[in-house]
């Protein structure tokens, strides 16, 4: 094998610097259509090891949009069925102990990272596959892989092993996205949201941040968990998606004012809904305040970095403001909402978003309600807009949020 070939192969592993290896990983397939017989040309397993991790950087991770570089159905094939050869010599003791320090501990390692990478392959030709048959089965592989991977490595190499957890957890999910049978798609939560625990547990010690964005995903598996769930169940399931959105508040404030924006409006959205579950008056109010508190530090973090993430959760923050004004009477949550309705118009008329049309229609007739009912309380009589030229904005009664 060209020295010069692994020389590159290292120094992409941890980190994608050259787009161009993947180049030369595909002249491998070329020359060798049949990863065995490369294998009979005196690859190593950890070579092995080195070309699927280096494959694997060109699958995107979830949320994270298109690969740098587009490979083919036939090519993650191959390096599956490359990576399954270097499976199977570690476990027939096949390696080249000179290449690679084979301590016991070091095999393992080995043989936990090679599994990671076949269950990416396997977890890329599942989000390609065609129906949804087909998608969860091979979703299943992919799990079932990486959980050998966790196995493996657990007592070994905590840092790897905290990630799969977090992956698992992905897949899981993904899982029960495509599940009609409701008790099965339960279990397949129950597990993302088991995967996800695990992850925020090891991950504490070496990576804030990525224990940040877990617990982000913990919480959404355990709201979706009570809605399939009532009572004092259900209650338990929203307090725990709470506790991680208390978490991550702490920790985003390390590194992200955005991610921190957006943790507050989901804090502001889940508080709303856990106001459905008090029957006191008293608690439904001290929900609705911690709400509004979180909502309008969202909206002000927010409007830096996403203006239409903080105009949408403007308008949940008015709606939200407005059931405190029912309750408390307090003219400053009148004002509040208005604000924060108008918020979201300024946004929509600049932005005519065809999606949030129906949002805009619903906030205009709550402006007009909320302003209708302060007048009958004060015997104010408004005086009727004068009509501009369209094209032109109208002056507004509220001021609008500075998004800039």
């Amino acid at each position: 094998m060209n020295k010069d070939f692994e020389k590159r192969l290292n120094d992409n592993y941890n980190e994608l610097k050259d787009t161009t290896i993947i180049k030369d990983i595909e002249a491998l397939q070329e020359r060798y259509p049949e990863p065995a017989s490369l294998c009979l040309e005196g690859t190593t397993v950890p070579l092995i090891k080195c070309i699927t991790k280096v494959a694997c950087h060109f699958i995107p991770e979830k949320g994270e949009g298109p690969p740098a570089y587009n490979v083919s159905d036939d090519f993650l094939a191959w390096v599956f069925d490359l990576g399954e050869i270097g499976i199977q010599k570690i476990r027939r003791g096949e390696y080249d102990a000179a290449s690679y320090k084979c301590t016991p501990d070091n095999i393992k390692r080995m043989h936990a990272h090679i599994l990671s990478h076949n269950s990416d392959i396997v977890r890329e030709a599942a989000g390609r596959a065609r129906n949804e048959e087909d998608r969860s089965y091979l979703f299943q592989v992919s799990y079932e892989k990486r959980c050998e991977a966790i196995s493996i490595g657990r007592e070994i190499d905590p840092q790897h092993t905290a990630y799969c957890m977090g992956i698992n957890g992905n897949i899981a999910h993904a899982i029960a996205d495509l599940e009609g049978n409701e008790e099965i798609k339960v279990k397949w939560l129950e597990r993302a949201h088991n995967d996800y625990s695990e992850c925020i547990q090891n991950s504490a010690l070496f990576d804030r941040k990525h224990k940040a964005y877990v617990l982000s995903f913990r919480a959404e598996i355990a709201r979706l968990l009570a809605d399939y769930n009532r009572g004092q169940q259900r209650k338990a399931w929203l307090e725990d998606a709470r506790g991680c959105y208390e978490e991550e508040v702490k920790l985003s404030g390390e590194f992200s004012e955005r991610h921190l924006g957006h943790t507050l409006s989901h804090w502001h959205a889940l508080d709303t809904i856990m106001v459905e579950e008090e029957e006191e008056e008293s608690k439904k109010i001290e929900l609705l305040r911690q709400a509004h508190q979180h909502g309008e530090e969202a909206v002000r973090m927010c409007r830096k970095y996403d203006k239409r993430h903080a105009a949408i959760t403007a308008a949940n923050v008015g709606r939200s403001d407005e059931r405190l004004l029912e309750l408390t009477g307090e003219e400053e949550y009148r004002e509040s909402a208005l604000r924060n309705y108008a918020t979201f118009r300024n946004y929509f008329e600049e932005n005519s978003e065809l999606p949030l049309r129906g949002v805009f229609r619903a906030v205009c007739i709550r402006i007009k309600e909320i302003e209708r009912k302060r007048d009958d309380e004060t015997g104010y009589i408004r005086e009727k807009r004068e009509k501009k030229p369209k094209g032109k904005s109208r002056k507004r009664d509220y001021d609008r949020l500075d998004f800039e």
